[in-house]
């Protein structure tokens, strides 16, 4: 068994800033501090290019279906990139393996590798959470890159795509992971932390230049510290959460934004017939785009980070982008899957609020037939992004409920999934695309 072998051999490999040192978790006693260190006490962690260095590797998964499914998925994205990688289940790595260059992934809860080594990394799991860099991570989407020294082979690494849960792991995909030992996520693209773990001259860092030469973490904590809470509540449980600024025009409106949400959010539901989502929907409402761009990194009118069960909206004097729109988003990750079109991603957000810019959808479709400005839609599956967003958008949510009324939702939700529309097109439907084409067009008014 590979577990005994863990705990006799996990030893912290770092030492504690005295600035943050006595400040610990009450959940684990365990220091917010842990993995900051100040005296270096073995060899340096190494980029996670280096990792790529090795001759072979294995690829550690957790005993969730999703979870080898991932690993399969991360072995078709690497697996011709340097090492030659061997998948291997977390519950049969033996001894020897664990010597293994070690690619490790997913959350806790179900890959018990991660807890194991706890008191050997930078990094110290729990279930649903992690503390590092002075921090505990706590929300579902939260993850952490980190590249290592293998405690049990001095010449090997061990490569973490971890967080709290499968979401936070895969979370840690969306953003770039190169040159610096860890990187922190919360959720699709979002940074908090990333630099150097232990380096001769410098034992401690934040990555120098760029976007995060700075601990993003804190000013998201910032932010956040200022904001009151308002919530939806379906029986006892939390279904939607708004996050605003006192005194501003989402304060003031709240009540009536969260009555609207939470009967958007039902229909959706019932409309394509989904369980609700395990966790709340939280929506950040800024005062303008402004603040949104500074806090975010995105400066539109509003984004969602699905992976963390969230949106971002601005709801001020100028924009009211407190819509539903980013809550289908939110919906189809966890209850649908993903999709490899913006036709159908942006098609369903669409379609479940039935209008674009307060106008029916069906309007929409019939301006752009008269005007002969409907686009093939073998270009808008595969080249949607260059067409403007006021045509596509109205478009392609026009043409999902096209779908969703010829077909019903459970033959859309395959489509949605597809990795190749035009296949899923014969095969859900029993026409070719030019055919779904003619009879969307014979649809519209």
């Amino acid at each position: 068994m590979l577990l005994p072998l863990l705990l006799a051999c996990t030893t912290p490999k770092s030492t504690h800033t005295e600035d943050t040192a006595d400040t610990a978790t009450p959940e684990t006693g365990v220091p917010l501090d842990w993995g900051v260190v100040d005296a270096c006490d073995g060899r340096p962690s190494g980029s996670f290019n280096d990792w790529f260095t090795a001759d072979t590797a294995l690829l550690v998964y957790g005993t969730a279906p999703e979870d080898r499914a991932l690993a399969e998925r991360v072995l078709g994205w690497y697996g011709s990139l340097g090492p030659a990688i061997e998948l291997r289940a977390a519950i049969d790595l033996t001894e020897d393996d664990a010597r293994e260059n070690l690619l490790i992934l997913g959350s806790p809860d179900t890959n018990p590798l991660l807890a194991a080594m706890n008191g050997s990394l930078p990094v110290w799991f729990e279930e649903g959470a992690f503390t590092f860099g002075g921090y505990r991570y706590t929300e579902p989407g939260h993850g952490i890159a980190l590249m290592h020294p293998n405690p049990w082979n001095a010449d090997g690494h061990v490569l973490l795509f971890a967080g709290n849960t499968w979401d936070g792991a895969f979370s840690t995909f969306t953003v770039r992971t190169g040159g610096t030992d860890y990187v922190t996520t919360r959720g699709r693209g979002v940074v908090q932390q990333s630099g150097s773990l232990c380096r001769e001259d410098t034992p401690w860092s934040w990555v120098e230049g760029g976007r995060w030469d700075e601990d993003l973490r804190a000013d998201w904590e910032a932010w956040t510290a200022g904001l009151e809470s308002s919530s939806h509540l379906d029986g006892a449980e939390i279904t939607l959460t708004y996050r605003y600024l006192p005194g501003s025009d989402a304060a003031a409106d709240v009540d009536a934004l969260l009555d609207a949400r939470a009967a958007d959010y039902a229909y959706v539901l019932a409309t394509l017939d989904l369980a609700p989502l395990d966790a709340p929907i939280v929506s950040y409402l800024y005062p303008d785009n402004a603040t949104k761009g500074e806090v975010t990194g995105n400066d539109g009118n509003a984004h969602a980070n699905d992976l963390n069960h969230e949106v971002h909206e601005v709801y001020g004097a100028d924009v009211h982008a407190a819509t539903g729109h980013e809550d289908v988003h939110v919906i189809a990750w966890h209850r649908i899957g993903e999709t490899s079109y913006a036709l159908m991603g942006e098609g369903l957000a669409v379609g479940m609020g039935g209008v674009w810019w307060s106008e029916p959808l069906d309007d929409w479709a019939t301006g752009f037939a008269d005007a002969d400005e409907i686009p093939p839609l073998a270009a808008l599956i595969t080249d949607f992004w260059s067409y403007e967003d006021p045509l596509t958008y109205p478009l392609a949510g026009h043409f999902v409920l096209f779908l969703l009324d010829g077909w019903g939702p459970d033959t859309l939700k395959a489509l949605y999934v597809a990795d190749d529309l035009d296949a899923a097109f014969v095969t859900e439907l029993g026409l070719t695309t030019d055919e779904v084409e003619a009879a969307w067009r014979a649809s519209i008014p």
